[in-house]
């Protein structure tokens, strides 16, 4: 551990995330995240791990307290801190539990922000670190071993768009896999998640040129494909996006693939929209995929 044990906060991958727990978060605790907050969904709400040995979804607090939210504050950002989503990382530990050496195993405790002597889960990295205001160690994290989980529908023969300039939510009739229940037959246009967690989800748009249009509409055509969250695209809901201009005339088939990390809470769902301008009708080939991480 060097010698100012936060002086690497600064090359870790950070989450912005606001106080949920209704009392003050400690430096370095450890910290659930419980959702999305309901007025910016790329702000995570955090509250203390409530379980044992707990991994998926922790990430640590920083070397700042995060105050509780205070209710009409002019601030708007109060209540607000980072979460550090990577390891190694500085993390608290129990004050009462014998002093972390190195390759110790710790793990978070529910109802409880320090790891605790005992659980499982992640492992210490080197020597601790007491200081007037709490215990500290440097702690990795295996990977856990999660069971395969995703799904991925398909729109096949190819499904048309009305060159108009409005979003298409995308119906998808075939299903190449899914393993945990996201897609059903009575809401083909969504992808439904099963569990709270991190995910990986794309798109693949090919556009075909079944009606010839492609190589007859004017230079400066657009296409814009986005995933959106919960019924709603752009802004907060936006969870990916793609885009393509046509700049010079030809007859190609022409392709968009995009592809974005999101964390997600049981019960959301996400679907695809498309937006063509200007033009006629137009044929395409789609996918939409997704996989817990």
């Amino acid at each position: 551990m060097s010698a100012d044990p936060f002086s690497e906060f600064g090359q870790q991958r950070l989450i912005r995330v606001k106080n949920a727990s209704g009392e003050t978060i400690p430096a370095c605790a450890a910290m659930r995240i419980t959702g999305l907050d309901a007025d910016d969904k790329s702000l995570r709400t955090v509250d203390k791990p409530n379980a044992d040995s707990q991994t998926d979804l922790i990430v640590f607090n920083g070397p700042t307290e995060i105050a509780v939210p205070v209710t009409n504050d002019e601030n708007e950002e109060s209540g607000h801190g980072q979460g550090f989503a990577d390891v190694p990382v500085l993390a608290l530990c129990y004050a009462s539990d014998p002093e972390p050496a190195n390759n110790d195993s710790l793990g978070t405790a529910s109802g409880q922000w320090e790891l605790r002597a005992g659980k499982a889960g992640f492992k210490v990295e080197g020597n601790s670190l007491t200081t007037t205001a709490g215990k500290y160690a440097q702690v990795g994290k295996a990977a856990p071993i999660i069971a395969a989980s995703g799904a991925r529908i398909y729109a096949t023969p190819a499904t048309s768009i009305v060159g108009d300039g409005a979003l298409n939510v995308v119906s998808f009739p075939s299903v190449q896999f899914d393993t945990d229940g996201y897609y059903s037959g009575g809401a083909p246009t969504r992808l439904t998640i099963p569990a709270d967690g991190l995910y990986l989800v794309g798109a693949n748009l090919y556009l075909s040129s079944l009606d010839d249009s492609l190589g007859t509409e004017p230079d400066g055509m657009y296409w814009s494909v986005e995933i959106g969250l919960d019924g709603s695209f752009g802004g907060t809901h936006q969870v990916a996006s793609g885009y393509m201009n046509k700049s010079h005339s030809n007859n190609a088939p022409l392709k968009i693939s995009m592809s974005a990390p999101y964390v997600f809470v049981s019960g959301d769902y996400i679907q695809l929209g498309i937006a063509k301008y200007p033009g006629g009708t137009t044929g395409f080939y789609a996918d939409f995929w997704i996989v817990r991480q």
